[in-house]
């Protein structure tokens, strides 16, 4: 599965150009952007052993795994034969879900309403293509929401 983008990271680009995402020190941030408006589609799908399920099927209701029971309906079309997709998630892309993901969505849950967004990244250069930029990125397209607005980058250890 290839995740496209369709605009979202010009949407990163802009909160980041706009100063509604400040990177400390500023010059981090010249060079997410660089990142952001070159960004290519994305593939989000492995063939592992082991990860976050993928979430999506098709016809044939069962968990070829056996971990988890299938719905007994597609929700979308109503056939009543769904095989859960044995692929996971990339690392990098259920890493950029976890600001969201780890509070409750994609329920409205009480802490989902008060710990998104936050206001403060701290983190390291060697991840910000692959976390940070990501995780602006699907904030805004899941949550419609800055995951956070300042991003400090530490210096090298």
């Amino acid at each position: 599965m290839v995740y496209e983008h369709d605009g979202d990271g010009q949407r990163a680009a802009e909160a980041i150009r706009a100063g509604r995402v400040r990177f400390h020190p500023q010059r981090w941030a010249e060079v997410a952007l660089d990142w952001l408006d070159q960004i290519r589609p994305w593939v989000i799908s492995r063939q592992l052993c082991g990860g976050t399920g993928f979430p999506c099927g098709s016809a044939v209701l069962r968990d070829p795994s056996g971990k988890q029971d299938a719905p007994a309906r597609c929700t979308k079309c109503g056939q009543g034969s769904l095989i859960q997709d044995s692929d996971v998630l990339d690392t990098w892309f259920s890493s950029a879900l976890w600001p969201f993901a780890t509070l409750g969505w994609p329920q409205d849950t009480a802490d989902l309403r008060y710990f998104y967004p936050t206001s403060v990244l701290v983190t390291d250069r060697g991840i910000l293509f692959l976390w940070v930029c990501r995780m602006i990125m699907v904030g805004l397209e899941f949550m419609d929401a800055l995951p956070f607005t300042d991003v400090y980058i530490h210096r090298r250890c």
